[in-house]
Protein backbone atom coordinates (compact mmCIF):
# COMPACT_ATOMS: atom_id res chain seq x y z
CA UNK A 1 0.00 0.00 0.00
CA UNK A 2 3.12 2.58 0.48
CA UNK A 3 4.03 2.37 -3.28
CA UNK A 4 0.64 1.12 -4.78
CA UNK A 5 1.85 -1.53 -6.77
CA UNK A 6 1.45 -4.82 -7.34
CA UNK A 7 4.11 -7.42 -7.22
CA UNK A 8 2.99 -10.16 -9.31
CA UNK A 9 4.85 -13.62 -10.18
CA UNK A 10 4.38 -15.39 -13.32
CA UNK A 11 5.54 -18.93 -13.19
CA UNK A 12 6.06 -20.63 -16.46
CA UNK A 13 6.53 -24.31 -16.03
CA UNK A 14 5.71 -25.61 -19.75
CA UNK A 15 6.65 -24.20 -22.94
CA UNK A 16 4.00 -22.26 -24.11
CA UNK A 17 2.35 -22.14 -27.75
CA UNK A 18 4.05 -20.95 -30.30
CA UNK A 19 3.39 -17.19 -31.13
CA UNK A 20 1.83 -16.74 -28.40
CA UNK A 21 1.05 -12.86 -27.16
CA UNK A 22 1.23 -13.08 -23.34
CA UNK A 23 -0.15 -10.25 -21.36
CA UNK A 24 -0.38 -9.43 -17.57
CA UNK A 25 -3.90 -7.77 -16.47
CA UNK A 26 -4.17 -6.67 -13.20
CA UNK A 27 -7.57 -5.40 -11.71
CA UNK A 28 -8.85 -3.72 -8.13
CA UNK A 29 -12.14 -4.41 -7.19
CA UNK A 30 -14.45 -3.43 -4.19
CA UNK A 31 -16.97 -5.45 -2.04
CA UNK A 32 -19.47 -4.22 0.32
CA UNK A 33 -20.87 -1.14 -2.36
CA UNK A 34 -23.98 0.13 -1.22
CA UNK A 35 -25.84 1.37 -4.48
CA UNK A 36 -29.13 0.81 -5.81
CA UNK A 37 -28.34 -1.18 -8.20
CA UNK A 38 -30.49 -1.64 -11.24
CA UNK A 39 -30.99 -5.48 -10.55
CA UNK A 40 -32.67 -4.35 -7.03
CA UNK A 41 -29.78 -5.31 -5.31
CA UNK A 42 -28.37 -2.41 -2.49
CA UNK A 43 -24.80 -4.48 -1.85
CA UNK A 44 -22.12 -5.29 -4.49
CA UNK A 45 -19.51 -7.16 -4.22
CA UNK A 46 -16.51 -7.24 -6.40
CA UNK A 47 -17.69 -4.27 -8.10
CA UNK A 48 -14.94 -3.56 -10.57
CA UNK A 49 -12.74 -0.56 -9.87
CA UNK A 50 -10.18 0.02 -12.28
CA UNK A 51 -7.71 -2.23 -14.70
CA UNK A 52 -3.90 -1.83 -14.46
CA UNK A 53 -2.29 -0.45 -16.59
CA UNK A 54 -4.76 1.45 -18.53
CA UNK A 55 -4.36 0.11 -22.22
CA UNK A 56 -5.93 -2.53 -23.77
CA UNK A 57 -1.91 -4.77 -23.84
CA UNK A 58 -1.25 -5.12 -20.22
CA UNK A 59 2.27 -5.83 -19.96
CA UNK A 60 4.53 -8.10 -21.87
CA UNK A 61 4.94 -11.97 -20.38
CA UNK A 62 8.25 -13.64 -21.30
CA UNK A 63 7.41 -17.05 -21.91
CA UNK A 64 10.62 -18.91 -21.11
CA UNK A 65 10.37 -21.44 -18.44
CA UNK A 66 10.79 -20.45 -15.04
CA UNK A 67 9.53 -17.42 -12.43
CA UNK A 68 9.27 -14.22 -13.84
CA UNK A 69 8.43 -11.23 -11.27
CA UNK A 70 6.36 -8.15 -13.02
CA UNK A 71 5.96 -4.91 -10.69
CA UNK A 72 2.70 -2.90 -11.93
CA UNK A 73 1.71 0.46 -10.80
CA UNK A 74 -1.86 0.29 -9.45
CA UNK A 75 -2.75 3.64 -7.60
CA UNK A 76 -6.01 3.52 -5.48
CA UNK A 77 -8.11 6.52 -5.12
CA UNK A 78 -9.05 7.83 -1.64
CA UNK A 79 -12.39 6.63 -1.62
CA UNK A 80 -11.66 3.11 -1.82
CA UNK A 81 -11.75 0.90 1.36
CA UNK A 82 -8.83 -0.78 1.08
CA UNK A 83 -9.92 -3.21 3.59
CA UNK A 84 -13.00 -4.34 0.99
CA UNK A 85 -10.43 -4.45 -2.14
CA UNK A 86 -9.04 -7.68 -4.10
CA UNK A 87 -6.79 -7.89 -6.43
CA UNK A 88 -7.32 -9.89 -9.73
CA UNK A 89 -3.83 -10.91 -12.07
CA UNK A 90 -4.50 -12.96 -14.88
CA UNK A 91 -2.22 -13.74 -17.86
CA UNK A 92 -3.65 -13.44 -21.34
CA UNK A 93 -2.75 -14.64 -25.18
CA UNK A 94 -3.56 -11.69 -26.46
CA UNK A 95 -3.90 -14.00 -29.92
CA UNK A 96 -6.27 -16.77 -28.83
CA UNK A 97 -8.15 -14.91 -25.86
CA UNK A 98 -7.24 -18.00 -24.25
CA UNK A 99 -6.49 -17.02 -20.13
CA UNK A 100 -3.24 -19.11 -19.22
CA UNK A 101 -2.83 -18.07 -15.72
CA UNK A 102 -5.14 -16.02 -12.92
CA UNK A 103 -4.82 -15.78 -9.43
CA UNK A 104 -7.15 -13.31 -6.88
CA UNK A 105 -7.05 -12.36 -3.28
CA UNK A 106 -7.81 -9.14 -0.48
CA UNK A 107 -5.15 -6.58 -0.99
CA UNK A 108 -4.40 -6.95 3.35
CA UNK A 109 -4.11 -10.65 2.45
CA UNK A 110 -1.43 -10.32 0.02
CA UNK A 111 0.18 -7.48 1.96
CA UNK A 112 0.49 -9.60 4.67
CA UNK A 113 1.69 -12.95 3.03
CA UNK A 114 3.93 -11.70 -0.06
CA UNK A 115 7.64 -10.52 0.87
CA UNK A 116 7.62 -7.71 -1.64
CA UNK A 117 11.40 -6.82 -1.29
CA UNK A 118 12.23 -10.03 -2.44
CA UNK A 119 10.21 -10.81 -5.30
CA UNK A 120 10.87 -7.15 -6.41
CA UNK A 121 14.53 -7.97 -6.45
CA UNK A 122 14.36 -10.97 -8.39
CA UNK A 123 15.84 -11.22 -11.67
CA UNK A 124 14.40 -10.48 -14.73
CA UNK A 125 12.29 -7.72 -16.68
CA UNK A 126 9.88 -5.73 -14.68
CA UNK A 127 7.63 -4.33 -17.46
CA UNK A 128 7.83 -1.39 -19.97
CA UNK A 129 5.55 2.01 -18.89
CA UNK A 130 4.16 3.07 -20.91
CA UNK A 131 3.45 0.13 -23.42
CA UNK A 132 2.78 0.85 -26.59
CA UNK A 133 4.80 3.91 -26.58
CA UNK A 134 5.66 6.52 -28.77
CA UNK A 135 8.08 9.02 -27.79
CA UNK A 136 9.82 6.82 -24.95
CA UNK A 137 9.26 3.72 -22.59
CA UNK A 138 11.03 3.08 -18.94
CA UNK A 139 11.96 -0.39 -19.18
CA UNK A 140 12.35 -1.55 -15.13
CA UNK A 141 14.43 -4.27 -13.82
CA UNK A 142 16.21 -6.20 -11.72
CA UNK A 143 19.19 -8.46 -10.71
CA UNK A 144 19.73 -10.89 -8.18
CA UNK A 145 23.59 -10.29 -7.60
CA UNK A 146 26.15 -8.04 -8.00
CA UNK A 147 27.80 -8.82 -12.00
CA UNK A 148 27.99 -7.81 -15.50
CA UNK A 149 24.40 -7.02 -16.97
CA UNK A 150 23.64 -6.05 -20.51
CA UNK A 151 20.10 -4.63 -21.61
CA UNK A 152 19.51 -4.88 -25.14
CA UNK A 153 16.68 -4.07 -27.83
CA UNK A 154 15.86 -6.51 -30.59
CA UNK A 155 14.12 -6.51 -33.91
CA UNK A 156 12.11 -9.33 -34.26
CA UNK A 157 14.25 -10.71 -36.81
CA UNK A 158 16.92 -10.80 -34.10
CA UNK A 159 18.73 -7.39 -35.43
CA UNK A 160 20.23 -5.65 -32.71
CA UNK A 161 18.73 -2.10 -32.76
CA UNK A 162 20.06 -0.19 -28.81
CA UNK A 163 22.20 -1.40 -26.21
CA UNK A 164 20.93 0.36 -23.33
CA UNK A 165 23.17 -0.77 -20.52
CA UNK A 166 25.82 -2.84 -20.72
CA UNK A 167 28.54 -3.04 -17.59
CA UNK A 168 28.47 -3.92 -14.18
CA UNK A 169 25.51 -2.92 -12.14
CA UNK A 170 24.77 -3.99 -8.19
CA UNK A 171 21.54 -6.22 -7.37
CA UNK A 172 18.42 -4.65 -7.08
CA UNK A 173 16.11 -2.65 -9.37
CA UNK A 174 17.40 -0.98 -12.04
CA UNK A 175 15.59 1.29 -14.95
CA UNK A 176 16.51 2.39 -18.35
CA UNK A 177 14.71 4.66 -20.59
CA UNK A 178 14.22 3.98 -24.54
CA UNK A 179 14.05 6.89 -27.24
CA UNK A 180 12.71 4.38 -30.10
CA UNK A 181 16.25 5.50 -31.71
CA UNK A 182 19.06 2.78 -32.92
CA UNK A 183 22.57 2.95 -32.07
CA UNK A 184 23.29 5.25 -34.51
CA UNK A 185 20.66 8.08 -33.56
CA UNK A 186 18.06 6.98 -36.65
CA UNK A 187 14.37 6.60 -35.62
CA UNK A 188 13.34 2.75 -34.96
CA UNK A 189 9.89 1.88 -37.62
CA UNK A 190 6.96 1.18 -35.89
CA UNK A 191 6.44 -2.22 -34.74
CA UNK A 192 7.26 -5.13 -32.17
CA UNK A 193 10.82 -4.91 -30.46
CA UNK A 194 12.09 -7.56 -28.02
CA UNK A 195 13.87 -6.37 -24.95
CA UNK A 196 16.81 -8.66 -23.34
CA UNK A 197 18.16 -8.38 -20.02
CA UNK A 198 21.04 -10.83 -19.49
CA UNK A 199 23.28 -11.55 -16.96
CA UNK A 200 25.96 -14.19 -16.00
CA UNK A 201 23.79 -17.48 -17.11
CA UNK A 202 20.37 -16.08 -16.44
CA UNK A 203 18.70 -14.26 -19.25
CA UNK A 204 14.70 -12.97 -19.71
CA UNK A 205 12.55 -11.29 -22.80
CA UNK A 206 9.40 -9.21 -23.39
CA UNK A 207 7.81 -7.26 -26.00
CA UNK A 208 7.47 -3.44 -26.33
CA UNK A 209 5.62 -1.75 -29.61
CA UNK A 210 6.50 1.14 -30.72
CA UNK A 211 3.28 2.89 -32.33
CA UNK A 212 3.83 6.22 -34.39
Amino acid sequence: PDSDQLVVSVNITGTLPPGGDYQLFCTITEDNILHNGGNGEPIHMQAFRRMFPSTSTGVSVSGTLGTHVYTVDCPLDPIYVYEELRGTVYVRDMNSGVIMQAGTDFLSNIEDATDVDEMASAFGLKGSYPNPFNPKTRIEYALEVDGFASLQIFDPSGRLVRTLHTGDLDAGAHSAEWNGLDDAGHPAASGVYLVRLQSGAQNDMSKVLLAK
